[in-house]
C-alpha cells in the first residue's frame, strides 16, 4: 500500500515535469513592482475574509468594506461585484485496512 502512494506521488511529479518542460516562459515584460505586489496579497486575504463570510454568516452581502482586512487607503478601487454560489458537497469514502495485534502471553 504504501508502495502504491509512492508510486502515485512519483507519477504525478513525473507528469508536472513534463507539462513544465513543454511550456515556454516567458520573464515579465514590467519589472518587478514590490506595492503592486502588497495590494494583490491584501485583496487576496480580503477575497478570503470575503468567502469566509459568506460561507458563515448568510446575510452577508458581499461588501467587503465590512471586512477586518479592508482599510480605507483600498477606498480609491471600486468593488463592481459580489459573486454566490452553491457549495459543492464531496464526500469519499476510503477503505482503511487496521491490523489487529493479539497480545500473547506466556
Amino acid at each position: 500500500m504504501l508502495n502504491a502512494a509512492f508510486e502515485a506521488d512519483a507519477e504525478k511529479i513525473y507528469r508536472g515535469e513534463e507539462i513544465i518542460n513543454s511550456v515556454r516562459l516567458t520573464p515579465p515584460i514590467l519589472p518587478y513592482d514590490r506595492q503592486i505586489s502588497q495590494l494583490l496579497i491584501r485583496c487576496s486575504k480580503i477575497a478570503t475574509q470575503q468567502y469566509l463570510t459568506g460561507k458563515t454568516i448568510p446575510s452577508y452581502d458581499g461588501n467587503i468594506r465590512q471586512l477586518p482586512a479592508y482599510s480605507s487607503d483600498l477606498d480609491e478601487y471600486k468593488q463592481i461585484a459580489s459573486f454566490r454560489g452553491r457549495e459543492a458537497h464531496i464526500s469519499e469514502s476510503v477503505a482503511v485496512q487496521i491490523p489487529w495485534i493479539i497480545p500473547v502471553t506466556p
